[in-house]
C-alpha cells in the first residue's frame, strides 16, 4: 500500500491519542531500566568529551566511555529523544558498562526545536564525528557498532542510515517517527501543540507546515543505499498514538519502503492487518520480547518489525539482551 496511507490511517484510527500525559518528561523505560522512579546518575568513568564539528567547529558535548579492556569490545551510539540533548538520562549507560561496551551518548545539536536540527546536515556531521571520536579514543570491534534511538532519536537513526559512512552493524529504532508532515498533523490534532510547534520550527515552517521541508526531513523518503546497510530493527509499543506521542504508522510505513524497495514486497504490512494494529483490533500471538506479547513481527533479515503490547517507550532491558544476541 502507499507509504502516506498508512500514515494517514493513523489520524483516523487513534486521533485522540496521548490523552494529557507529557510523555517526554518521563520517557518510561528510557529513563529506569527496571521501571523504578529513581534519579539518574551516569555510572562511574562516563565523562563528558567535547568534539569539534567538522561542519561549522562547534563543539558537540557527548557522554563517552571507554571499555578498559585490551581487547576489542562492541560500541554502542546511543541517541537522545527529540527534547533532549547529550545529557538525557540513559538506561542503556549502565548496561553498557557493565558488559564491557564502549559507549557514546551525542548531542547532536540537543533539542530539536531550530532549522539545525531534525536531521540536518549539521546533525548528520556531528553523528559521524560522534563515531570517530569513538573509534579514535576506544578499542571498538569494527563488527560490533550498533545505534540505537527512542522516539526522536529513533527518527535520527532512520535518517542517519541512509547517509553514514560508518559500518553499522544494526539499527535498533524505538518507537521512530518516519514522516514529519504526518506527525505535526497527528500531534496537532491530538492536542500537543508543543510538539507541533517543534516540528514547524524545526522545517523553518511558520505557522503552517512546509511540505517540502517536512518531506525534505523525513527518512520515509531519503534516498537509500541500493542494499541494506546493516540491519534495521523496529520496534512499536501498540498503544502508541492512543496513550503515547508516535502512532506506530510510523514503523509500518518505513519497514514497507524497506521491503519494497529491497524486493521483499511479500513482507510488507498490508492495510486490513495495518488498520487492525493501528485500532487494537489484532490478537496477540505466542511470542513475547521480555514480558510482553507481540501482535506482530516480521524478519527479512535486513529489518524486522515487532509490535508489541507497549506504549511509547523503550525496553533498556531486553534492548541491550537484544545487542548481545546481535554481538554474539
Amino acid at each position: 500500500m502507499k507509504l502516506r496511507l498508512i500514515l494517514t490511517l493513523a489520524l483516523v484510527a487513534a486521533c485522540s491519542y496521548v490523552a494529557g500525559a507529557k510523555t517526554y518528561a518521563t520517557v518510561y523505560q528510557w529513563l529506569h531500566g527496571t521501571g523504578a522512579d529513581k534519579p539518574f546518575k551516569w555510572p562511574e568513568g562516563f565523562g563528558i568529551r567535547d568534539i569539534p564539528s567538522s561542519v561549522d567547529g562547534k563543539l558537540q558535548k557527548a557522554y563517552f566511555y571507554s571499555a578498559p579492556t585490551s581487547s576489542k569490545r562492541p560500541l554502542l551510539i546511543s541517541l537522545h529523544y527529540w527534547a533532549g540533548n547529550y545529557a538525557t538520562p540513559d538506561a542503556l549507560a549502565a548496561l553498557a558498562k557493565l558488559n564491557d561496551w564502549n559507549y557514546i551518548h551525542p548531542d547532536f545539536r540537543g533539542p530539536a526545536v531550530a532549522t539545525e536540527n531534525c536531521l540536518s546536515d549539521q546533525v548528520i556531521a556531528d553523528l559521524e564525528d560522534a563515531v570517530s571520536f569513538a573509534l579514535t579514543n576506544a578499542n571498538v570491534d569494527l563488527q560490533n557498532i550498533y545505534v540505537v534511538g527512542f522516539s526522536g532519536g529513533a527518527y535520527t537513526a532512520l535518517g542517519w542510515y541512509a547517509r553514514t559512512r560508518h559500518p553499522v552493524k544494526a539499527w535498533l529504532a524505538w518507537a521512530p517517527i518516519s514522516d514529519l508532515a504526518e506527525w505535526q498533523l497527528q500531534t496537532k490534532h491530538s492536542g500537543r501543540a508543543d510538539l507541533s510547534d517543534y516540528v514547524l520550527a524545526c522545517t523553518g515552517s511558520g505557522t503552517a507546515i512546509d511540505a517540502g521541508a517536512a518531506r525534505a526531513r523525513s527518512p520515509l523518503y531519503w534516498p537509500l543505499p541500493t542494499r541494506p546497510r546493516g540491519r534495521v530493527e523496529l520496534y512499536a509499543g501498540i498503544k502508541d498514538g492512543h496513550k503515547g506521542t508516535v502512532p506506530i504508522a510510523h514503523s509500518l510505513a518505513y519497514f514497507n519502503r524497506l521491503v519494497d524497495l529491497y524486493a521483499k514486497p511479500e513482507a510488507a504490512v498490508e492495510p486490513g492487518l495495518a488498520m487492525r494494529l493501528l485500532t487494537q483490533g489484532e490478537a496477540a500471538g505466542s511470542t513475547r520480547i521480555g514480558d510482553r506479547v507481540v501482535f506482530l513481527q516480521r524478519d527479512v533479515g535486513f529489518a524486522s518489525l515487532t509490535v508489541y503490547d507497549g506504549g511509547h517507550e523503550l525496553l533498556a532491558d531486553y534492548c541491550f539482551d537484544r545487542l548481545l544476541q546481535l554481538a554474539r
